[in-house]
């Protein structure tokens, strides 16, 4: 599958930690293969506006981000409001996008806007994933870079 668009949650995704703490391992180098392939990406997240900011702007994500979606803009995840609002403002349509998170409540959020789930499982399995089913699920960077394509 090709994607346009991929969509980040970020703690717990992208963030070891709920709003502070340090990348995951091959996140940052993930999300500079991605842009390189003219993939774009967008951040859905629970937090709230300023904290999602300064993630952005402390782990230098600024350059790649196209959008960033927080708690204060739509409905909490599992509500769909944060990817269609995504979708919205990137003008991508639901088949280009990929959501990637580690909660049942991203997967969740993600099939209530018809957008493919991947699971990330780097930060442990949450138990209530096998519940809804994601479409993929991935260990690491590498098997997610393998599964969009920008590890070559």
């Amino acid at each position: 599958m090709s994607w346009q668009l991929i969509i980040f949650d970020v703690s717990g995704t992208l963030l070891d930690g709920l709003d502070a703490g340090e990348l995951y391992p091959g996140a940052l180098e993930f999300v500079q293969a991605a842009h390189r392939k003219g993939i774009d990406l967008a951040l859905a997240s629970n937090l709230g506006r300023g904290s999602l900011q300064k993630f952005v702007h402390n782990y230098g994500l600024t350059p790649y981000v196209q959008v960033a979606v927080s708690a204060d803009d739509a409905a909490f995840k599992p509500a769909p409001d944060m990817i269609e609002l995504v979708l919205s403002l990137t003008g991508y349509t639901a088949d280009a996008a990929l959501m990637v998170g580690d909660s049942a409540s991203d997967m969740q959020a993600a099939r209530a806007a018809r957008v493919t789930t991947c699971a990330a499982l780097w930060g442990g399995e949450d138990p209530r994933l096998a519940a809804v089913s994601p479409r993929y699920k991935v260990k690491n960077f590498n098997e997610l870079a393998h599964l969009v394509g920008v590890d070559g």
